[in-house]
């Protein structure tokens, strides 16, 4: 036995692993690096198509390089040897060998430089084995303008677990492969696939390209999955260890998977562009890892997808510093984001959903918004914009909705609007019957504008909590809106904060209304205007359960009454509330039919009516301690104050009124009552139409009360009941009373107790 024939023995007996029933070639390099040059080889001729092909490292270090058109059956590169394909050469296999338990056409532990191309798997009817390139141990560089082609598998196209380098082409699954459940596979190591580099795999059963381990994918060139023929359940699959980064010039394309485009449970980092394209999977992106898509960073979502597109779930977080866009070339999933764990649109961070089905978000966990989010700007984007079941933080952050066929919003959460932020509903298009549906916390603290919705710009529901804070500035309405109501609370609302506004514009019906067992609250020096631009249905405020305000309220362009309280404690406690101020003509200024109550630092003015300033009904209650003006600055209707019920003015309370038609107080029928204790003037700027008081029910003037009545055209004093007084009245002061001062009717009593009736000529 000579030299090379007694070290070939010796190294099958080190490799016991390999299956040696097949004819082999051991390259020796005893001459030069020419593959086809005989004496290079054990065997003294050059492989063979049939060859089992192992190259060994050698003393004298000379390793083979494949010079034109070569083939063989198999390669094993051993520990320190390497192989090369010179530039416009090709190297075929033909079959596979035996080892490590799988059967592989090319086995490598050691170098392999690519300059031209590998080609394995096109013979037929013969197999490239299990595994057909195995890339075990040292490293693997495949060259610009290489291709490494792998035509089938039956089970893996490529698993690497050491180095590997593609500035060329690989191609993995052209031929029909019913048995390759994965095209590449990394177990260890770094596959780095350069700028020039182009990687495309077909076919297969499973998973496309599976990162596992503490392997990791470096791509900055092109990533093609299913571009031509259906791929698998799992387009890209990250194991929890393993790290995809898509560097600066890298473009990921997948196509025609089952399940999941991509499954990333360990990092996954994207600097460039992924394009989840055409289709029909269950979940276009899975990330219970860590993703984070960099300032360059561009993920396109286009695949229809049966549950929804970006799922992030199970502990993930994802990190979107650039821009996500879904759904912009056609119909994608019900869902384009259902965040489950941690979602951070940071502050350069933009994400434009349009054509989902159900949902554009959805988030049940903590999702905070620092930069972008447009929705519907293309197309609908179906039922809901924002589905919020947890903690959503807008926090300097910019959200546009726009298409959603029911509601923009719905907080069953934590929804906040902070400082800086902004949130505009219905800009450009119609967005559904509600802008936000809130049943959970909502807090206001930046600026929310809501336009285009059919039947509620806000609705808070019982249970729920909405909070317009500091620096809180609501706008419905402003642009155009034909809702039927602007604010509905049924449950706990209040502007909580000076500098705070709330305008509304364009309602059909009310501009806000309250619900049973709901309480609303209007804090000092914030604002509350209705009507300020445009027309705002038929009434403004309606309060059917607990109203407090302490902020300015401002209510024009009504119809019908500018505000209403039916249930309820009405209190306003400080500020003003002015109806009709700037324009617009409504039937009643104020209509009380439960407690209503005006404070001692209150002041409410009333103009622009053509029945009553305020209206107390029979089931009113009414409490003045502040001011109460009624057509102090432009014409009015008939009656200042028509009273069926009872009307207290405590000693720090003044009404004035001018400006009327019929009567300025109209007291009427058995039962209802005015006590005054504090100061009542009519008349004292300008006429008051026919009679100043027209009393068939009880007023009583206390003794620190008074009464000023000039400017009317009939009686001063119409009684046809009681009037009794302890304080004083006086007629004419200021500019006489044509006719009788005072008429008393039939069964009308007049007791002057210890005050005085003054008639001034």
């Amino acid at each position: 036995m000579n030299f090379s024939n007694f070290l070939l023995t010796a190294i099958l007996t080190i490799f016991s692993f390999i299956n040696m029933n097949a004819q082999t070639w051991v390259w020796e390099g005893t001459y030069n690096v020419d593959w086809s040059f005989g004496p290079n080889w054990d065997l003294g001729i050059a492989p063979s198509p049939n060859a089992d092909v192992q190259i060994y490292s050698n003393s004298n270090g000379i390793n083979p390089t494949v010079i034109g058109t070569k083939g063989c059956k198999s390669i094993i590169i051993f520990d320190s040897a390497s192989l090369s394909i010179a530039p416009g050469s090709s190297l075929s296999t033909t079959g596979s060998i035996g080892v490590n338990g799988q059967t592989s056409a090319f086995f490598n532990r050691g170098t392999f430089i690519n300059n031209g191309d590998l080609i394995i798997g096109t013979a037929s009817p013969s197999s490239p084995g299990t595994i057909p390139f195995w890339n075990v141990a040292g490293s693997v560089s495949n060259s610009s303008n290489a291709t490494i082609k792998i035509s089938k598998a039956d089970l893996v196209g490529i698993v690497s677990q050491a180095t590997f380098s593609n500035s060329g082409s690989i191609i993995i699954g052209e031929a029909a492969s019913p048995n390759m459940q994965v095209g590449l596979q990394l177990t260890e190591g770094t596959f780095t696939n350069n700028y020039n580099g182009n990687i495309e795999i077909n076919r297969s059963t499973s998973t496309p390209v599976f990162i596992s381990n503490s392997s990791s994918l470096v791509n900055s060139g092109d990533i093609y999955i299913g571009n031509n023929q259906a791929s698998g359940n799992n387009g890209l699959e990250i194991g929890a260890s393993a790290t995809l980064t898509n560097d600066i010039g890298g473009k990921i394309e997948i196509d025609d998977v089952l399940l999941y485009g991509i499954l990333n449970t360990g990092t996954a980092i994207n600097k460039a562009e992924i394009d989840i394209k055409s289709g029909d999977c269950e979940f276009s992106l899975v990330n219970t890892g860590t993703f984070t898509n960099t300032a360059e960073g561009v993920i396109n979502f286009n695949m229809s997808a049966d549950q929804m597109n970006l799922f992030n779930t199970d502990g993930g977080t994802f990190n979107n510093n650039a821009t996500l866009n879904f759904g912009q070339l056609g119909n994608i999933a019900s869902r384009a984001i259902q965040n489950q764990a941690t979602f951070n649109n940071q502050t350069s961070g933009e994400i434009n959903i349009d054509r989902t089905s159900e949902f554009a978000l959805v988030n049940i966990l903590d999702f905070t918004n620092n930069g972008e989010i447009n929705m519907g700007d293309l197309a609908a984007i179906g039922q809901m914009g924002i589905n919020n079941l947890g903690n959503f933080s807008n926090s300097s952050g910019h959200i546009s909705i726009n298409r959603a066929s029911n509601r923009a919003m719905e907080n069953t959460g934590t929804f906040d609007n902070v400082t800086s932020s902004s949130i505009n509903i219905g800009s450009s298009n119609t967005s559904g019957s509600f802008g936000i549906v809130n049943a959970g916390t909502f807090s206001n603290g930046s600026s929310l504008t809501i336009n285009r919705v059919t039947s509620s710009g806000i609705s808070n529901l019982g249970g729920g909590t909405f909070t317009n804070g500091f620096q809180g500035n609501i706008r419905i309405g402003n642009v155009s809106l034909s809702a039927s109501n602007g604010i509905e609370n049924a449950g706990t609302f209040s502007q909580t904060s000076f500098g705070s506004s709330i305008e509304i514009n364009g309602t059909s019906n009310i501009a806000f209304l309250t619900s049973p067992s709901s309480t609303t609250s209007i804090a000092g020096l914030s604002d509350l205007k209705i009507g300020n631009t445009s027309n705002s249905g038929i009434e403004g405020i309606v309060t059917q359960d607990d109203f407090t305000s302490n902020g300015n309220i401002s209510i024009n362009r009504v119809t019908t009454t500018g505000f209403r309280s039916t249930g309820g404690t009405t209190n306003i406690a400080g500020g003003s509330l002015k109806v009709g101020d700037v324009t617009g003509t409504v039937d009643y200024g104020v209509d009380v039919s439960s407690t209503f109550t005006v404070g001692t630092n209150a002041d409410i003015e009333i103009n622009r009516f053509t029945e009553a300033g305020l209206y107390n009904s029979s089931t009113g209650s009414l409490v003045i301690n502040g001011d109460l003006r009624i057509g102090n600055g432009v014409s009015s209707g008939r009656y200042g104050i028509h009273n069926l019920s009872d009307i207290t003015v405590n000693a720090t309370g003044n009404i004035e009124i001018n400006k009327t038609i019929n009567n300025a107080i109209r007291n009427l029928s058995s039962g209802t009552s005015l006590t005054n204790f504090g100061t009542i003037h009519i008349g004292n700027n300008t006429g008051t139409g026919q009679y100043g008081i027209y009393n068939t029910g009880l007023i009583d003037n206390e003794s620190s009360g008074e009464i000023f009545i000039d400017r009317t055209s009939i009686n001063a004093i119409y009684n046809a009941s009681l009037i009794r007084t302890d304080g004083d009245i006086n007629m004419g002061a200021t500019s006489a009373n044509t006719g009788v001062d005072i008429l008393n009717e039939a069964g009308g009593v007049l007791e002057i107790q210890s005050g005085n009736v003054i008639v001034h000529e």
